[in-house]
């Protein structure tokens, strides 16, 4: 009789500290989280770095190629002539976000440049083994002209802009009307301009980098990233009408995502697979809608639709 009523108190103690848990959690934990929780469609989950390798790659590097395939669905012409790697707080990844990104579609051919607008933090040109000056900081303050900053990097795929010297006044260098002029310079040298920024909650840099690339992806860690804080970078984006193209999610495994594939002629998904990966070409414009996790893309606005924050 104790045994069986020990028993049944330690069942009791163990589901109840579980349920507790999990009610006091607030951070992002999946790809449901950030549908339920944000109204944001995952663009996708990328594992840590460093994983083992199966059939000759590794889930990281499917996980990428599949946020590569939905990000060229985001417009109806393809890839965003620009787009910012932002997140709430300085913990999510954003700069391996980059770089990842930037050396996905580069693998497929496109021209990219990887412009790092942290200029609090900088840390792009330890990622890439490049030298930190000149830069974007030089470029901006008329020291040095752009093709003399711009370093190549990754078998000449991609062009990188770092941050450069310290300046004195990040958030002014960053508002600046040279910034808007240097982004869109860059995207007619470029298909696709991936911008590095500093967390959105702790600096204003990261809106008003927002308020002029064409899109964002929003990046939150797995375990770590508050949904407050969430909610709270999400409505600074919204105040400045920056075009949030989806949510990537870190620091996690992308099971569930990989299965993704675009639509064959009839609008109709293609048998899922987790070796198989969407075929290297720009959407046509036709009137089409593919399912995903947490939402639906709608192919005639180039968009994702799901809930929004208000």
């Amino acid at each position: 009789m104790n045994f069986a009523l020990g028993l049944l108190a330690g069942l009791a103690i163990g589901v109840g500290g579980a349920v507790l848990r999990h009610s006091l959690d607030t951070t992002l934990r999946s790809v449901d989280d950030i549908g339920t929780r944000l109204g944001l469609n995952a663009l996708g989950v990328v594992p840590p770095p460093n994983e083992r390798r199966r059939h000759g790659s590794t889930r990281r590097t499917e996980a990428l190629d599949q946020l590569r395939a939905r990000l060229r669905f985001t417009t109806d012409s393809g890839f965003p002539g620009s787009v910012l790697i932002a997140g709430p707080s300085p913990e999510e990844g954003r700069t391996q976000t980059a770089v990842d990104v930037a050396s996905s579609v580069a693998r497929t051919g496109k021209q990219v440049v990887l412009v790092e607008a942290d200029l609090r933090r900088p840390r792009l040109a330890a990622e890439t083994g490049l030298r930190p000056a000149p830069g974007l900081a030089d470029v901006l303050g008329a020291d040095t002209p752009l093709h003399e900053a711009v370093q190549i990097w990754g078998e000449g795929r991609i062009r990188v802009l770092t941050s450069g010297r310290a300046p004195v006044d990040p958030g002014a260098l960053i508002s600046s009307a040279h910034m808007a002029q240097l982004v869109r310079t860059l995207e007619k040298e470029a298909d696709l301009v991936v911008i590095d920024s500093p967390p959105l909650l702790p600096f204003a840099d990261a809106a008003a980098l927002a308020s002029v690339a064409q899109g964002v992806l929003f990046v939150v860690r797995a375990g770590t990233t508050r949904r407050d804080d969430a909610r709270r970078a999400l409505e600074t984006l919204a105040a400045v009408r920056a075009e949030v193209l989806g949510a990537v999610l870190t620091g996690t495994h992308a099971a569930g995502l990989t299965d993704w594939q675009p639509p064959d002629e009839s609008g109709r998904e293609p048998p899922r697979s987790r070796t198989d990966h969407a075929p290297e070409h720009e959407p046509p414009g036709r009137d089409r809608s593919v399912p995903v996790t947490g939402g639906v893309i709608d192919a005639r606005g180039g968009r994702f639709l799901a809930r929004h924050h208000g």
